[in-house]
């Protein structure tokens, strides 16, 4: 009896009495969470009009009444103000990726899906895509951020990255507009930003890091590694950075007068090896040609530039500069008590955790560091003095022969290939060189253009002349001739400066004869008096043998003269 007054109070009554039902139901401890079961549902069933006005008023009464409960199981909440969430709201561990506004909306974790899945006709609705950026902004404001919090696992951020993509995705203008006004960008500095503010950058170029001092806003790089954060970032307009424009920015902070400011060790290490590995990346022109402008720090921790301060690669070789230029101890052999001189060697954190060669560049760091910034594996015989239009002896070399005579034979024979052609060249220079003093047998010092190697042929012939005590400048070499006549390693040498043999045996038996008689300048301190007569007979001979025989009794006159009266007082 659809018409009867009676059945209609009755409907309003079951109404009211279900509401009120309800009402008790959530202050028990489990129906709270459940009595939503017993709704019913608008189709599940082919109401008639009469039954369909029961379900409107049950509808109408539960508008009214406060029958969720929140998650923070506070006080109950009206139905139309609480929202599901979606599945991309929630964290790996079922919890709400973001914290709840004020008033709450979040349902309480105890509901079920199935159970809130019925209470869609009755108002409830999923949290929109603007409720979840509401939540974000919320988050990114407090102190205690959990978008900003450390403790925040990757997992959390690609959840909470994919679901700030979602507008992007599906191409939603409002939210796109609203999510990039968010401070969501991590920079390596420490700060967050967003690109509606600044242009922001990626840290890396094809792998190699970005310096940090270059005045560019970059991405925190583990920020950067996490795929959903990097996909979030490009939709947010984040940038990829050019390897010229960056390497323009490092050149720019040394092209300055003076000293390039507010660069230390670390920073200078990191600006070298993004030039290095970045080196194949830039296209342009004599990219590869060294750059007069860099700076480095050397060993002792002075910053200098190599292009005019010599800057050495600290190696243990034999007549390498760290062996050459270091202090030696006080004693009295040759090169005992050195000072040493002040060179730069590179500082040793230019050669820790050296960078491998990425594809596409085949020099090594050692490699590149030599060719781009003048670094020295060799050291110069010559130097142009500023100033100056004409070469000298370099400091190098002069050093080495007065404070390192052991060394200075073999660091010349080292070294002529550097620039000894510029030697031979110049007159001046090549006589400069032929006037040095170096060491030779009995540790006396003696012109280089007077010295002799110690070969077994000549020593063989002298011995014949010679007195152990009598002086001779056999040169004192620190390895043994390889020959007996011709070793091979004193070749180029001895050919470029025409030293180390004698012109003739003519000459060698005058130089013999000179340093007996500079051995003995009183004639009765004179042992074996007939080696010189034997000798001046062996010069008399081949003086007559000489084409130049003329010239030899020319220039040598004070050499017979003298030979002839010791032979006479003898």
């Amino acid at each position: 009896m659809t018409s009867s007054a009676r059945n209609a109070g009755l409907v309003d009554g079951i109404a009211k009495a279900f509401i009120e039902a309800v009402l008790q139901f959530c202050g028990h401890s489990t129906l709270q969470y459940q009595w939503m079961r017993y709704l019913p549902q608008g189709n599940e069933y082919p109401w008639d009009p009469f039954w369909k006005r029961l379900i409107d008023n049950i509808k109408s009464g539960m508008r009214g009444s406060k029958v969720l409960r929140p998650r923070s199981h506070g006080n109950l909440r009206y139905i139309q103000d609480m929202r599901r969430f979606p599945g991309d709201l929630f964290d790996k561990h079922g919890d709400p990726l973001f914290d709840d506004v004020d008033p709450e909306e979040y349902t309480a974790s105890e509901y079920l899906f199935k159970d809130l899945d019925r209470l869609e006709e009755y108002g409830l609705r999923y949290m929109h895509i603007g409720d979840a950026i509401t939540r974000v902004q919320k988050d990114l404001n407090q102190s205690f951020s959990r978008m900003k919090s450390p403790e925040a696992d990757e997992d959390w951020h690609s959840r909470a990255a994919k679901l700030l993509s979602l507008p992007f995705r599906k191409k939603w203008l409002g939210p796109i507009g609203e999510v990039r006004l968010l401070r969501l960008l991590p920079l390596a500095s420490g700060l967050w930003v967003s690109t509606s503010e600044y242009s922001v950058y990626y840290p890396h170029i094809n792998g190699v890091p970005v310096p940090r001092d270059l005045n560019l806003l970059l991405v925190d790089p583990r920020a950067a590694a996490n795929a959903e954060r990097k996909q979030l970032f490009d939709y947010l307009g984040v940038q990829a950075l050019s390897a010229h424009h960056v390497r323009d920015l490092v050149m720019t902070k040394y092209k300055c007068t003076g000293i390039p400011a507010n660069i230390d060790l670390d920073t200078s290490r990191n600006h070298l090896i993004f030039l290095y590995l970045t080196a194949h990346l830039d296209a342009r022109p004599n990219f590869h040609i060294a750059n007069p402008n860099l700076w480095m720090f050397d060993h002792q921790g002075r910053f200098g530039n190599p292009a005019e301060h010599h800057f050495y690669m600290p190696s243990d070789r034999q007549y390498g500069a760290q062996e050459l230029f270091r202090s030696t101890n006080p004693g009295d052999e040759p090169g005992a008590g050195a000072t040493g001189l002040d060179v730069c060697f590179v500082n040793q954190e230019y050669m820790n955790n050296t960078p491998e060669p990425p594809k596409g560049q085949a020099q090594s760091w050692f490699e590149w560091l030599k060719a781009s910034l003048f670094i020295r594996e060799k050291l110069n015989l010559t130097h142009m003095p500023k100033g100056r239009s004409e070469l000298v002896l370099s400091n190098e070399c002069i050093y080495v022969a007065q404070c390192r005579p052991e060394k200075f034979l073999g660091f010349l024979s080292t070294y002529w290939e550097v620039d000894g052609s510029k030697i031979t060249a110049r007159p001046s220079l090549r006589q400069d060189l032929l006037a040095t003093k170096v060491l030779c047998r009995g540790n006396r010092m003696h012109p280089l253009i007077e010295a002799y190697l110690p070969t077994a042929k000549l020593q063989r012939t002298s011995l014949k002349f010679l007195e152990d005590n009598e002086f001779f400048p056999w040169l004192k070499l620190e390895a043994p001739l390889s020959h007996e006549a011709r070793p091979l390693e004193w070749e180029t040498l001895t050919k470029s400066l025409g030293i180390g043999y004698p012109k003739s045996n003519l000459d060698f038996h005058l130089a013999i004869l000179r340093f007996i008689l500079d051995a003995n300048p009183s004639p009765v301190n004179l042992t074996r008096v007939t080696r010189v007569y034997e000798l001046y007979e062996n010069i008399q001979t081949r003086c007559h043998e000489s084409v130049d025989r003329d010239n030899t009794r020319h220039e040598s006159p004070h050499l017979f003269s003298k030979c002839f009266l010791t032979c006479c007082i003898g």
